[in-house]
């Protein structure tokens, strides 16, 4: 029997030619994909690229591990010239596209992807089927999510703003057409920075020194109405604001806003136009970030009180009020989200409280995180941090604006034969958001109607089965109606890929079934074990089970395991990471502690990302609260 590779997948490589990298570094660079440390993965895979640049054998994982890291979002081709070899042996080969098509907001092919990897079902784990079945679900909500726009158009700040670092929490200086946040640095403080705005251009970012450095906790600014003075958080003194004024010379030293206020307020705070009311989030213990609320009055700050708009087990955080008071804007990862914090709208009610929060849709959200949204004073435009696709590094800065839709519709004709092409899949394209598409679909007749966005420039495609036949630009004005288009069509047009038919299996299958068969006699334990609420402590109906599977590995030490921990929703989502790898690693602490040797074990925490029930409902929650094994 050949010795085979193990985490989440098995393969077989064998290495013949002279030059090839040594099969325990390609093994290596295959734990880290496996167990989805993607970056990791593909450092490896370019050490081994570099060191035996004759060897193609890793190349298929090493694009793999780039597209789903620091490639997210560049030209696929020379993954997707693989589709004809790996989409025929690969069993996996679906799983990874439909991961990479779903980061690259490509819904419908990774819904198609997916299916063909449930469909195919060939020696996969109850988890990855069940992951698959998930991302198809959540695949199907986003797709409808991002084709209903929202009220306003976008654009990502250029580099010398942005760069490979997180950019955060940004508020523009009118009186002074000046862009302020803070940016991230290697030590893992953050620095303020400022840019000023000259007409459509922006000046390269500097450090404004007179800050010194901040916390992670003390990301917010804010500009009081005067357009003068500049408000910021430290947590010095337990938490307390500090004020900063403009002058020909710059931002003045930090002095402190109001003694009273120390110790009565935390991050992410925002301060009223009148100075008489600031909202801040905290945490509520070790849970979930809540919003609060003080006000001024003649007895000075009140007690905190949270918002009505909280939920348990959710995160509400980066609050904002419009100018008049009336509208509340904060980030959020409760169950409307689409993915990630979204960025939440809510009315103030004649009796004081907020109205139930709406998510503000596409493209102001995504998939991804979408934080620090905020209008500059007086207008309906403003700026926010997310982490979506092609940004620069991690969290970037975009501009937003409001927009005025316009119907519009025509007819799409064969440029050769003047005739109407029907099923042809139009895409616009904003040019300053190209991640947006409105889709439109002609008839029979070659005819469409869609809702396009006034005053703004689009790049149009055409498709058929998915492939680009012609493509032409065009701007959207007050007068626009009727959009009819000539289009160049190809003399053949190729069925779409039939990802079911394509797999043909892979060779060494009947090996590795009779492998996995072994190792299931061998096992005792395959199923998963749960947790109570907010536990990593193993229960004790799973002792005699996980000492059973101990005493096996102990047997045959070729077996290797990896203890997949999850969580549920409850809690924040860098609680529930820990708390999910915590659970994992206490299981194999335990199977070591049974003389298991830790190298055949691998320990991995998945937090809240991977449900496989709901998690609205205790029921759903409690087999959330689980670890699972692949071997």
């Amino acid at each position: 029997m050949k010795k085979f590779l193990i985490a989440v997948i098995t393969i077989l490589t064998i290495h013949f030619s002279f030059g090839q990298a040594p099969k325990k570094d390609i093994e290596k660079a295959d734990d880290a994909l496996y167990a989805e440390v993607f970056d990791e993965a593909y450092q490896l895979y370019n050490e081994l690229s570099e060191k035996y640049p004759n060897d193609d054998s890793f190349k298929y994982h090493q694009l793999i591990s780039y597209h789903l890291s620091v490639g997210r979002g560049t030209d696929i081709s020379g993954l997707l010239a693989f589709e004809k070899e790996m989409g025929a042996k690969d069993r996996f080969y679906n799983y990874w596209l439909g991961r990479i098509r779903f980061m690259r907001y490509e819904f419908e092919i990774a819904l198609d992807h997916f299916r063909a990897f449930i469909k195919i079902n060939r020696y996969t784990t109850s988890s990855l089927l069940e992951e698959s079945r998930y991302m198809i679900r959540w695949a199907q909500k986003a797709q409808k999510f991002y084709q209903a726009i929202d009220e306003y158009e976008i654009y990502q700040l250029p580099a010398g703003i942005n760069t490979s670092a997180d950019e955060v929490a940004p508020v523009f200086f009118k009186g002074h057409d000046e862009l302020i946040y803070f940016q991230s640095q290697e030590d893992k403080t953050y620095n303020a920075m400022h840019a000023i705005k000259t007409g459509d251009d922006w000046d390269t970012a500097e450090e404004i020194t007179t800050f010194g450095s901040f916390e992670q906790s003390e990301l917010r600014a804010e500009i009081l109405s005067d357009e003068k003075t500049l408000v910021v958080f430290k947590t010095k003194n337990g938490g307390d604001l500090f004020t900063s004024s403009y002058s020909s010379n710059g931002w003045s030293a930090l002095k402190e806003y109001d003694p009273s206020l120390v110790a009565k307020i935390k991050s992410d705070f925002f301060i009223s136009n009148d100075e008489k009311t600031i909202l801040f989030s905290s945490r509520r213990g070790n849970k979930d970030f809540d919003i609060f609320e003080i006000n001024k009055t003649s007895d000075g700050w009140s007690d905190p009180k949270p918002l009505n708009i909280n939920t348990d087990g959710y995160d509400e955080d980066f609050p904002y009020i419009t100018d008049d008071g009336k509208t509340l804007y904060f980030s959020s990862n409760r169950p409307e989200s689409i993915g990630g914090y979204d960025v939440f709208i809510s009315s103030k009610t004649n009796g004081g409280n907020w109205s139930q929060p709406k998510n503000m849709g596409f493209p102001i959200n995504t998939i991804d995180h979408d934080v620090h949204f905020q209008m500059s004073h007086g207008s309906n435009t403003g700026y926010f941090s997310t982490d979506r696709l092609r940004s620069e590094g991690g969290l970037d800065i975009f501009y937003f604006f409001k927009i005025e839709k316009k119907d519009a519709g025509g007819i799409v004709t064969n440029v050769k034969t003047n005739k109407p092409i029907a099923d042809v899949q139009i895409k616009f394209r904003p040019v300053l958001y190209t991640d947006e598409v409105i889709e439109a679909d002609t008839d029979e007749a070659g005819k469409y109607s869609t809702t396009l966005i006034k005053n703004e420039e689009f790049i149009v495609e055409f498709y058929v089965n998915r492939q680009l036949l012609d493509e032409k630009s065009v701007m959207i004005t007050e007068e626009t109606s009727s959009l009819n288009f000539a289009i160049t069509v190809k003399d053949s047009i190729a069925d779409l890929t039939d990802f079911v038919s394509l797999y043909k299996g892979d060779t060494s299958e009947v090996e590795i079934e009779e492998v996995k068969k072994e190792m299931q006699a061998k096992l005792p334990m395959t199923k998963p074990i749960y947790f109570d609420l907010e536990s990593d402590d193993i229960k004790t109906e799973y002792v005699s089970a996980l000492s059973k599977l101990a005493s096996a590995l102990k047997t045959d030490k070729k077996i290797m395991i990896k203890v997949n921990g999850f969580a549920d929703n409850t809690g924040a989502k860098s609680y529930n990471n820990v708390l999910s790898e915590k659970r994992a690693q206490s299981v194999a602490d335990y199977l070591i502690s049974k003389g298991v040797n830790k190298k055949q074990v691998l320990v991995k925490g998945f937090g809240e990302d991977k449900p496989i029930a709901t998690n609205d409902t205790e029921e759903g929650r409690a087999k959330n609260r689980r670890v699972e094994f692949d071997f």
